[in-house]
């Protein structure tokens, strides 16, 4: 993906392009393992929140409105819970005690729902295994929304359906890793707010067919492709519209780009002499990265650009 993002910056210096990142720990990491291939100019990271919150913030202010962000939102959901519960005002959820994890957890189901652009008046109770279940959802859901207006707050999905209801569109080059997971609410966020969106694919590995990405603009009619998600995450399905902009792929095809081995962020070698058994150990390399996951991908790098095989290594993280 760092070939095809360096292409991309290369053919479109001066244009603004927006990686869209899931945190912006990874794409700081990116974009300094990017500067080492290519000059990084007019490129910026932002997650889905990130940019739905610079987009809206501006509406919410004409509207005299506040954002409730995840903690606050998580802070409503579990007085909600708690005053429900104590008004005796459950059918399936009676003898759940009303703590901060339970809470969290009816939290996440219901944000699930909101990005699936699913309303209360549209949720079935019989998708649920108990239609009780079913019917407790939909009421906390009902006062959940009741109080974020009330005091006047609007939580992300909120904002971001807010965002799209608004008829300003992006100029900025967008562009998405195939692998980053977006939900529906999501995708139509980004479809319908940027005129032109570039999909930015990894090498192939090699032994392993890769499943085509959901985000192509022709997914699912590509030919010989099948998967039991086409309808779900088809973004030339969503509200059974075409999409508006130009959403292009970008695949890496280069063979001998994989192979060449990428430079940490900063190396310094020392010899250690292990007396136990006299040997030396030499060649340690130091590699600075952003997370705990990003310092394992530059290690899984570094094991491969010196072709060292995987059953003789060894990673304690």
């Amino acid at each position: 993906m760092i070939d095809a993002l360096a292409d991309i910056c290369r053919n479109n210096l001066y244009k603004d392009k927006l990686l869209l990142v899931p945190s912006y720990a990874i794409g700081q990491n990116i974009i300094e393992t990017l500067s080492e291939k290519t000059p990084v100019l007019n490129l910026k990271i932002g997650t889905i929140q990130g940019i739905a919150a610079e987009m809206g913030m501006p509406l919410l202010s004409t509207r005299g409105m506040t954002l409730a962000d995840d903690n606050i939102s998580r802070h409503i959901m579990f007085r909600i819970i708690y005053s429900m519960r104590q008004n005796n005002e459950f059918e399936y959820f009676t003898d759940v005690l009303s703590t901060p994890s339970i809470s969290n957890s009816i939290w996440n189901a219901v944000m699930e729902i909101k990005y699936a652009c699913i309303s209360c008046d549209n949720l079935d109770e019989s998708c649920f295994v108990s239609a009780e279940k079913g019917r407790d959802i939909k009421k906390i859901i009902a006062v959940y929304d009741l109080e974020t207006k009330r005091q006047g707050m609007a939580d992300f999905p909120g904002l971001i359906n807010m965002v799209i209801q608004n008829s300003r569109k992006e100029d900025a080059l967008l562009l998405v890793p195939n692998n980053i997971k977006l939900r529906l609410l999501e995708k139509k966020f980004i479809t319908g707010k940027f005129s032109s969106i570039k999909i930015l694919y990894g090498n192939p590995v090699n032994g392993i067919n890769v499943p085509d990405s959901y985000y192509c603009a022709d997914y699912p009619e590509r030919p010989g492709f099948r998967s039991p998600f086409a309808n779900l995450y088809a973004l030339d399905k969503i509200q059974n519209a075409p999409v508006s902009g130009s959403i292009s792929c970008q695949s890496q095809t280069s063979s001998g780009e994989e192979d060449r081995p990428e430079a940490p962020v900063s190396v310094s070698v020392e010899q250690v002499h292990d007396s136990r058994n006299d040997t030396v150990l030499s060649n340690i390399n130091l590699m600075r990265a952003y997370g705990e996951n990003n310092e394992i991908e530059a290690v899984l790098r570094d094991i491969k650009a010196k072709r060292i095989p995987f059953d003789s290594a060894c990673i304690y993280a």
